[in-house]
């Protein structure tokens, strides 16, 4: 038994909307996030960090609103402590979006995004075995862009079908130096199919399948070909019970130049379950039961990548001003 593990996690956001009836009106968003997680690998260890991020973004609804243009900047910084500072970043996400609604409550969008992850340490991260087995590549997390576009459809079929489709394609601009022996920058495919059935006033089923690309400490970059349920209940307004579930097939890059590494590829499994209680209208008790698993069968160097199972039971307190 150990108390290792009790921790305190904190988030705050500040939202602010200027010119509100202009041609342009102007969002404003900066959060707080301060996070204790259990070490996926162990017993009694925890993985500490400090995000700030920030969010200014324009919108435009020339016509009537009709067709509506957005563009955001997003930049974030997420510290963690000196013992692993090799996972300390900063992010910038730059978007533009453009929306048309052609019916009262459906709309087709255009959308395209660059994101990039730059890591603000060098601190070796792991020492891989070259093919020659007589020297070592020293690995560090690698800094990475993306550049993304997407076209879709999200809006109302029936009074309880609603539904988002969203096409793209993503590629990643990695260097020649940054990519192993035979890799090639990560591109292609990206979507998603999202459904939700109300079933009655009270009662939403969802579903949904999600294929995204982004950077990963140690690999570079993963693909996540992700696969969701969820369901969600409320009672007398007060009451609110939901369970969603994902499945998470991830796809990673290599580690270093010249290895006998091979690409990774994990299932991820995430069952979540929450009952709470609005007990005012801005203060709530909810009670979370978190189950994920971790399954894999990459090895490195002769030695298997650890797998996982952890059960996380806790009870949150939210308050709203």
């Amino acid at each position: 038994v150990t108390s290792n593990l009790s921790r305190l996690n904190v988030g705050a956001a500040l939202e602010a909307k200027f010119l509100k009836q202009g041609s342009l009106p102007l969002n404003l968003k900066i959060e707080f996030l301060h996070d204790e997680t259990p070490r996926n690998q162990t017993l009694n260890q925890k993985l500490t960090h400090n995000m700030i991020s920030s969010n200014l973004g324009f919108d435009a609804k020339p016509g009537g609103g009709a067709l509506k243009f957005t563009l955001n900047y997003k930049p974030s910084i997420d510290l963690y402590p000196e013992a692993d500072e090799a996972l300390t970043t900063h992010r910038h996400v730059a978007s533009f979006k453009t929306l048309w609604k052609f019916l009262p409550k459906t709309a087709t969008f255009f959308e395209t995004s660059f994101d990039a992850l730059m890591y603000l340490s060098d601190t070796p991260v792991l020492s891989v075995d070259n093919t020659d087995d007589t020297s070592t590549t020293t690995v560090v997390n690698q800094d990475i862009q993306f550049f993304n576009v997407y076209t879709g459809l999200t809006g109302s079929i029936t009074e309880k079908f609603r539904v988002l489709l969203r096409l793209g394609y993503g590629q990643a601009l990695l260097t020649e130096t940054q990519l192993a022996t035979g890799e090639s920058n990560p591109a292609g495919f990206l979507g998603q199919v999202d459904l939700k059935f109300k079933s009655s006033n009270n009662i939403v089923i969802g579903a949904g399948f999600n294929r995204t690309l982004s950077g990963a400490a140690l690999y570079k970059y993963m693909i996540d070909n992700n696969i969701y349920l969820s369901s969600k209940a409320t009672l007398a307004r007060r009451w609110g019970f939901s369970v969603k579930g994902s499945v998470s097939m991830l796809e990673y890059g290599k580690l270093s130049i010249d290895s006998t590494d091979t690409n990774r590829s994990d299932t991820m499994i995430r069952v979540e379950a929450v009952a709470s209680v609005a007990v005012t209208d801005w203060f709530v008790i909810a009670l979370v039961d978190k189950v994920e698993t971790l399954i894999t069968d990459y090895s490195l160097n002769g030695s298997e990548a650890p797998k996982y199972f952890y059960n996380d039971l806790f009870l949150r307190l939210s308050v709203r001003y």
